[in-house]
């Protein structure tokens, strides 16, 4: 019953958006009545697109460019939305300023033009290739060697993120010769039995010291404990409110389950169930950066911690409702002194393959003892 409600809720919020954009901007432009029956038609077909995504969750039946634009929709749908937002400062302007046919008409087919240019870039660069991110760090720790380490977080393996990108993601990985690779949660976005192929190329991702992986909020969605089991035949290491130690880089790697956890009070994280040896350099893996919020989140125990979970924000300016769950939504933060938050845009995305303001990213860091 549980993983129905946030298709509800979700739905519902979609359906008042577009009937607000219906009201707000279709309704109150100059535009014919003909052309406005256009868009509430193409209105209409995006919230049945969206329908057909939920119900594609479940029960998998779209062709895949289908699925495509079922996706797709969901991004349009809320650039419609933001652009209402805009229409609604130029409703105001027309309240207090006069302004001819004309003028009116040509403001309105601008902001139309704006409105599908920035569509058109978000698709555009939703199809980009995955970018490596450089991080260069100082440990006030003495460190027996250079650490390089990468991290990688939300995939979102299952529809659209295929064996291309998953096999353009462990390409990159490998070429930067990694000490440590660390997954930060959201690897999985569907059932298991339909993603057999692209679990199996992360077998490929070499790691001088091991492929660890902790779960994000969307795991929980799809039988975690069968997607922890077969993390493990995968060569990845399971860090689920555990720490390791890694005697040869003199280094300790926790990991905890993700927040979702507490909802269900089920796997839930759990900060003082890790060992900590603070005299080491320590790394914290949390799926939601808003675990340096929690109230048994000491920042002397970590000095490097590392999430992502936000995306940040996808779709420009989504990012500012992700504040609002989120103490930051991306890169890099200074937590304390000591302590450097690191959060990941995603190395995938959730829904459409559309980017405004961010890109695909895994993260290469360098950590050198300070001289």
């Amino acid at each position: 019953m549980i993983k129905f409600i946030f298709p509800v809720i979700f739905l519902f919020v979609f359906a008042l958006m577009l009937f607000y954009a219906k009201k707000r901007l279709i309704d109150k432009t100059t535009f014919k009545d003909s052309t406005k029956r256009i868009f509430y038609i193409l209105i209409a077909i995006i919230y049945f697109f969206v329908i057909l995504y939920f119900i594609n969750r479940f029960y998998t039946f779209l062709p895949q460019p289908l699925y495509y634009l079922s996706t797709l929709s969901q991004g349009i749908g809320f650039i419609i939305f933001v652009f209402t937002l805009f229409f609604e400062f130029y409703l105001l302007i027309t309240r207090f300023v006069t302004l001819s046919q004309m003028k009116k008409q040509i403001i309105e087919i601008s902001l139309f033009v704006v409105m599908i240019f920035y569509i058109g870039f978000g698709i555009i660069n939703g199809h980009k290739k995955i970018e490596i991110t450089q991080h260069n760090l100082t440990s006030t720790k003495t460190l027996p060697q250079n650490l390089n380490i990468v991290f990688l977080s939300d995939l979102h393996i299952g529809g659209l993120v295929d064996s291309e990108h998953v096999t353009d993601m462990i390409d990159k990985i490998n070429s930067t010769n990694a000490d440590v690779v660390l997954i930060g949660g959201d690897l999985i976005d569907t059932k298991i039995e339909l993603i057999q192929e692209e679990l199996e190329l992360l077998k490929n991702i070499k790691s001088k010291f091991g492929v660890y992986f902790i779960v994000g909020n969307h795991e929980y969605f799809h039988d975690l404990e069968h997607i922890i089991e077969k993390s493990k035949t995968l060569g990845l290491i399971p860090l689920l409110n555990d720490t390791v130690h890694i005697k040869e880089l003199d280094i300790q790697i926790s990991g905890i389950y993700d927040y979702m956890g507490k909802k269900r009070d089920l796997f839930s994280p759990d900060l003082n169930a890790l060992t900590i040896d603070k005299e080491i350099y320590s790394i914290l893996v949390s799926h939601q950066p808003k675990v340096t919020e929690d109230l048994d989140f000491d920042n002397t125990n970590f000095n490097l911690i590392l999430s992502g979970h936000t995306h940040c924000g996808q779709i420009a300016p989504f990012g500012f409702l992700v504040l609002i769950d989120q103490p930051y939504l991306c890169g890099e933060h200074d937590v304390s002194d000591n302590t450097k938050l690191i959060i990941s845009a995603g190395a995938g995305f959730w829904g459409p393959k559309m980017r405004i303001g961010s890109n695909y990213e895994i993260h290469k860091i360098n950590i050198r003892s300070y001289d």
